[in-house]
């Protein structure tokens, strides 16, 4: 091919993915043993694979000493740049999966599934009964892949990359006790949070104007809203939870409120679609069904 002037563009040689991948390996590892190990190739396989790319790209990548490995600057600004697309070819060179007409899978918080959407299935069925929808809560996503998970409901500002979002549902938190006197001596009660909000407490009481305790800044920690509020039901400490989790232990008389103003930290559910699937028929119906079931107009 010739550019404007006549002359011809100059050609460059792409490294292959395959040095590149062996770079990433090697590189998440930071060690070429374990990553041929992952990569089911030999260490001296591998080695050549790094080298290769080392030499299209005129520079080291790796610095070893002895047994340690660690990046070159040059190394650290392209694992940095590559990894994500490696994931990124991964997903798209994957094999399609082969999936029944009709299935939607939904990923969503543990939590959320059990005390909020669950209940609301048995409708979701007759009002859709062309359509089936199966739960996920294993790791929590922000991308989909076809065949694997079509949307989800994710907690946060709803700032997340390649996906679509949109706003379910408020998350304000607000304290609950089995006991309701416990809620006017919060100072003085074990508290409880889920993992990853552990500074919540301290965000509440600083929100109040008062003292932060020493209880707020350690908690007692569960790994999900669910374990939290049943050990507030069972009077073991006070909960910090938004209402959309907490309604069921409300409703039967579990957990009581306090009386003061919620704590808004900017955060709510959203769900979460690839923006190139959103106006999908299945993917619409969930997305209105969730939207009526959350008390939102989309």
């Amino acid at each position: 091919m010739s550019g404007q002037d006549g002359g011809e563009f100059p050609s460059r040689r792409l490294p292959s993915l395959l040095g590149v991948e062996a770079f990433v390996a090697v590189g998440r590892a930071q060690s070429f043993s374990r990553a041929a190990e992952n990569l089911n190739l030999t260490v001296s396989a591998l080695s050549k694979r790094v080298t290769s790319l080392e030499a299209i790209l005129g520079e080291a990548l790796f610095i070893r000493k002895g047994q340690s490995l660690g990046f070159t600057p040059r190394g650290m600004s392209l694992f940095a740049e590559l990894s994500p697309l490696v994931d990124e070819l991964a997903r798209i060179l994957a094999p399609p999966v082969t999936r029944e007409p009709g299935l939607i899978v939904l990923n969503l918080p543990v939590s959320l599934a059990a005390l909020w959407l669950i209940p609301h299935l048995a409708g979701f069925e007759r009002a859709h009964p062309d359509l089936r929808l199966r739960l996920e809560t294993g790791p929590l996503i922000t991308r989909h892949k076809r065949g694997e998970t079509d949307a989800a409901i994710r907690f946060g500002r709803g700032e997340w990359p390649d996906v679509q979002a949109l706003k379910l549902a408020q998350a304000p938190l607000f304290p609950l006790a089995a006991n309701p006197a416990a809620l006017k001596d919060m100072d003085a009660q074990p508290l409880l949070a889920v993992q990853g909000a552990e500074d919540a407490w301290a965000a509440w009481f600083e929100h109040l104007g008062g003292r932060i305790p020493p209880a707020a800044r350690s908690p007692q920690v569960f790994e999900n809203a669910h374990l939290m509020l049943e050990a507030a039901a069972h009077g073991l400490g006070c909960a910090l939870a938004p209402d959309i989790i907490a309604a069921p232990y409300l409703s039967d008389g579990r957990l009581h409120p306090a009386g003061a103003a919620p704590l808004d930290l900017g955060r709510a559910y959203y769900f979460t679609a690839d923006a190139r699937r959103w106006n999908e028929r299945g993917i619409t119906v969930l997305r209105e069904w969730l939207c009526g079931i959350a008390g939102r107009q989309e």
